[in-house]
């Protein structure tokens, strides 16, 4: 006989509870195995709880560690080895970028399908980033802005 594998650990954490229940529910095949409603609460559940991917919203205001970019970096300093999937309903191509070249593995619309939170996570699981349709094309439609000065800059 071989063993099941081992089933894949979740944590959420996003301020808003009915954010939280609704990912819990699209995300009922998988085990989570913590929440939290601040910063603040994900850091001490990450630091007593084993996950293999967190799922956390961007901004998450309350509490005395910070959010945002400052959350995410501080994870991938303390926390290397947890994949990181980032909600947010912020579309700016700046901040999408900073959050793919911080490290986070996906990034989650949250003017998304649930169903869509499922694929974000098989995705980053197979050790793919995932990008919401909605943040690929804002961030193509940058590069195509962009591309003609940049083109004109170089000839």
């Amino acid at each position: 006989m071989s063993a099941s594998p081992t089933p894949l650990r979740i944590i959420l954490a996003d301020d808003h509870p009915v954010v939280l229940m609704g990912a819990k529910m699209a995300l009922a095949p998988y085990t989570i195995v913590a929440q939290a409603h601040t910063a603040d609460e994900l850091i001490e559940q990450l630091e007593c709880t084993p996950c293999d991917i967190l799922i956390t919203d961007y901004s998450m205001p309350y509490g005395r560690f910070p959010d945002g970019l400052a959350l995410t970096g501080y994870l991938k300093r303390h926390f290397a080895q947890v994949q990181v999937i980032v909600m947010t309903m912020l579309r700016h191509p700046s901040l999408l970028q900073a959050l793919l070249h911080g490290g986070v593995c996906g990034i989650f619309d949250k003017r998304s399908p649930l169903g869509e939170l499922v694929r974000a996570v098989q995705t980053v699981n197979k050790g793919r980033v995932y990008l919401s349709p909605s943040f690929a094309g804002t961030l193509q439609a940058r590069t195509l802005a962009c591309a003609p000065d940049a083109a004109a800059q170089v000839n």
